[in-house]
């Protein structure tokens, strides 16, 4: 038995959290945290529907905690001296956090790996924003990821998608810290309020993301019909895709409940559409797309990538603040991104016209 902390990142959910299961096998005590990086806490990096959804995703994760006998513990700061704070104050044996493929993150937790082994932590990081561990899945292809849609979904034929992880009757109890740590308002983090314009029109959480996803789903017609360049990008009410890609994002609805519930469906009837086009097909793309980013050098950026062309753009600031406020005159554009700056979400169709990297906030 030994007290045990939890981190929190994406994976904000109960179902399906390999890194919560383990965090709460042989604990004697367990804190489960979400640190606040001031990085990533800005308005000039961070919109303000991106902030939102991430608030109430903590909110939510943190009523389900309570219902289990624990709560969420929010701080601020840079997450590894914030960690090398508490993780001696809390008596800390062991560490647990679901792995991130991305570069920012990589580099974080190389170094919060690094302190806490230093103090003779245990350090758990299983996989869980993906389908697949993607370390296993470069080295089912000869350890070099594939760099085609075809070759990917010919590839994972061979591997098993992990099962599904039932959520935890109860946890054990955190132990008594100095102060509360409670989920901060937007306004405390900075960002203006009242601005009727921004109207999110997705709210985040686990249990919104799941009934969301579910009552979709319910619709089997809808399901095995699924044609993603048949979806209408001026459909809202409702849209003509899933639009759970900011749940999915932030680990609110895990990727295997997703993929493991469809391929059910798809199970029960004769025919279905099949990908890249299907629901599964998506989930694939997600897929293939975080392990060629993790295999690939600044995949997150044009300089220095293999894959990317060099292009020279053209970086007026006039006609970029014309472009991010909807202010073009080319009216498909500007009603992109008027919607992305109202709603905090696009259809890809949106997205590919836009194009995708976007000065204002997305939740998904």
């Amino acid at each position: 038995m030994t007290n045990t902390l939890i981190w929190f990142r994406k994976g904000l959910r109960l179902h399906d959290n390999p890194a919560l299961q383990s965090a709460a096998q042989g604990a004697r005590r367990l804190w489960p945290v979400f640190i606040l990086d001031p990085w990533f806490v800005a308005p000039e990096r961070v919109g303000v529907s991106r902030m939102l959804f991430l608030l109430e995703s903590l909110t939510d994760l943190d009523a389900q905690l309570q219902q289990l006998g624990t709560r969420l513990f929010v701080l601020r700061g840079q997450p590894e001296l914030v960690l090398d704070r508490i993780l001696g104050e809390w008596q800390i044996g062991r560490l647990c956090f679901e792995r991130d493929t991305e570069p920012f993150a990589l580099n974080r937790d190389g170094r919060v790996r690094a302190l806490a082994e230093r103090r003779g932590i245990e350090v758990i990081t299983p996989t869980g924003h993906t389908l697949f561990d993607p370390d296993a899945t470069i080295q089912a292809n000869g350890g070099r990821a594939p760099k085609t849609y075809g070759a990917f979904c010919k590839l994972i034929e061979k591997l098993e998608v992990p099962q599904i992880i039932a959520p935890p009757q109860t946890l054990p109890p955190p132990g008594e810290v100095a102060a509360a740590h409670a989920i901060p308002t937007p306004a405390e983090l900075g960002y203006p309020a009242g601005d009727e314009r921004i109207q999110p029109i997705y709210e985040g959480g686990e249990t919104v993301g799941r009934a969301r996803f579910f009552d979709y789903s319910a619709d089997i017609n809808r399901v095995v019909t699924f044609a993603k360049p048949e979806t209408d990008p001026t459909a809202f009410a409702p849209p003509s895709t899933t639009a759970l890609g900011a749940h999915l994002k932030f680990g609110c609805l895990s990727a295997r409940t997703f993929y493991h519930h469809i391929q059910q469906i798809n199970q029960t009837v004769g025919e279905y559409t099949k990908p890249p086009v299907s629901l599964i097909g998506q989930i694939i793309w997600r897929e293939f797309f975080y392990t060629l980013a993790y295999s690939t050098p600044n995949y997150d950026r044009m300089v220095g990538n293999p894959l990317c062309r060099q292009i020279p753009w053209d970086e007026n600031p006039q006609f970029l603040s014309a472009w991010s406020e909807g202010q073009t005159g080319y009216p498909w554009i500007d009603a992109a991104m008027v919607q992305l700056a109202q709603e905090g979400w696009l259809h890809h169709l949106s997205r590919h016209a836009v194009p995708v990297s976007l000065p204002v906030a997305t939740s998904g």
